[in-house]
C-alpha cells in the first residue's frame, strides 16, 4: 500500500486522521478504543484511550530500520504509573523523499494560506520532506513497568526561544526486532 501525501496531511498526522475517521464511521469500536487529544498542561498527552481496559496509547509512523521516537518521557512515566502500561500502534514505512519539491511547496503554501507565521521560502524543509511512503508493517508495542528499562532518552535540543525541549523516549530498532515491546506484528 502506498500513501501519497500530496493531498493529505503529513504522515505523522495521516494515520491519526484515518483512525479518527474510522471510529466516526464505526462507532461500535469506540467501546474498545477512542481517539482523544488532551493538550492541557500536566495532562497525559497520548491520543488513544483503550476504554475497555483503561489505559492510554498512541499512533506512530516511522521509517523502516530506524528507532521509534515516542512521546514526552514524563508523559510516558505518568501513564505507566497511573495505568500500568501504554500501547503504541506503529506503522512502519519506506520513505520516498520529495526530490522535486512538489510536496514541500504544496505543504508550505497550505501553511501560508492558513495564516500565522509565513514561510518565506516555499522549499524550506525540502531535504527532509517525504512525497510518499510505502507501508511495510505495523506493530503494537506495550511499554510497562517490566520493559521500560529498555527505553532510551531522546534529547530534542532547544526551542526557538532557546529553552530546552522536553526529553522524549526512543525505542531502539533492535528492541522492536527482538520483541522486547512487541505484542502484535503484521506485514502489510
Amino acid at each position: 500500500m502506498t500513501v501519497n501525501k500530496h493531498n493529505n496531511s503529513p504522515i505523522r498526522f495521516y494515520f491519526e486522521n484515518k483512525f479518527e475517521q474510522f471510529l466516526n464511521k464505526n462507532p461500535n469500536y469506540k467501546k474498545y478504543c477512542q481517539y482523544k487529544q488532551n493538550k492541557i498542561n500536566n495532562s497525559i498527552d497520548l491520543d488513544v484511550w483503550f476504554d475497555d481496559r483503561q489505559y492510554f496509547g498512541d499512533l506512530k509512523a516511522h521509517t523502516v530500520n530506524t528507532n521509534i521516537l515516542g512521546n514526552d518521557k514524563q508523559t510516558v512515566i505518568k501513564a505507566i504509573l497511573n495505568f500500568k502500561k501504554i500501547w503504541y500502534v506503529v506503522f512502519s514505512h519506506h520513505t520516498i523523499k520529495d526530490k522535486k519539491g512538489i510536496t514541500t511547496k504544496f505543504w508550505n503554501q497550505a501553511l501560508n494560506n492558513r495564516g500565522g507565521s509565513k514561510k518565506k521560502k516555499l522549499d524550506s524543509y525540502l531535504s527532509r520532506m517525504k512525497s510518499s511512503v510505502k507501508l511495510n508493517d505495523f506493530v503494537v508495542l506495550e511499554i510497562n513497568n517490566s520493559n521500560q528499562k529498555y527505553l532510551s532518552d531522546f534529547k530534542q535540543g532547544k526551542n526557538s526561544n532557546n529553552n530546552s525541549r522536553n526529553t522524549k523516549i526512543s525505542i531502539k530498532k533492535a528492541d522492536i526486532e527482538n520483541d522486547n515491546f512487541v505484542i502484535y506484528r503484521q506485514k502489510l
